[in-house]
């Protein structure tokens, strides 16, 4: 009885081994895919033109790697300046459409207030539109303000396209948090803005 004991728990063993090391192996073949592009990429960043057009693409280095190209990209041209203004526009654009977005998804999510049903409608229709639908207007806004050609100017037209996304995503949000917790803090003393930033 020992034995037979002592060979099935064997056998549960090594089947257990084998369904762990199918499923790390799974793991990998999944990460390999996922990182190739950037894999890619680099090995790209490296070569020459030649290289790079040359048929069949060799999936390893061939050759002397070249960084002169990140030199010449970094030292050649603006590359810094446009990395720099991508950085702080979407930065801000991030920081507004959170702002807004969570102090307007909390209202539509928590009061009733006359319009309410139409704000949500006029927000969720502006998705609808196409984005070349407001160039015009949005070009003339900018015009009129000396906005064209300003950081400014293009995190203003960022948020005017993620805003409306922003509240909704953020209204659905609340909308999943139970109301007692919320009238737990008010009987606590919390504030509205104490219980929005804190519960």
């Amino acid at each position: 009885n020992r034995a037979v004991a002592y060979r099935d728990c064997l056998m549960k063993t090594n089947r257990g081994a084998v369904a762990l090391a199918v499923r790390y192996s799974l793991l990998l073949a999944q990460l390999a895919v996922l990182l190739f592009p950037i894999y890619w990429i680099v090995l790209g960043s490296l070569r020459t033109n030649s290289q790079i057009t040359a048929l069949p693409p060799r999936l390893l280095p061939s050759g002397s790697l070249e960084f002169s190209n990140y030199t010449r990209v970094l030292g050649q041209t603006r590359f810094l300046t446009y990395y720099k203004n991508s950085i702080i526009v979407s930065g801000s654009t991030i920081v507004l459409c959170v702002i807004l977005g969570v102090m307007a998804g909390y209202a539509f999510s928590r009061y009733r207030f006359a319009g309410r049903q139409i704000a949500m409608t006029s927000i969720l229709s502006v998705q609808m539109f196409p984005l070349v639908a407001i160039l015009i207007s949005l070009f003339e806004f900018f015009r009129a303000y000396n906005l064209i050609n300003s950081r400014i100017g293009l995190m203003l037209a960022h948020v005017t396209i993620c805003l409306p996304f922003a509240i909704w995503f953020l209204k659905a949000f609340f909308d999943g948090i139970p109301r007692e917790l919320e009238e737990a803090a008010y009987i606590d003393g919390a504030s509205r803005f104490r219980t929005l930033f804190q519960i």
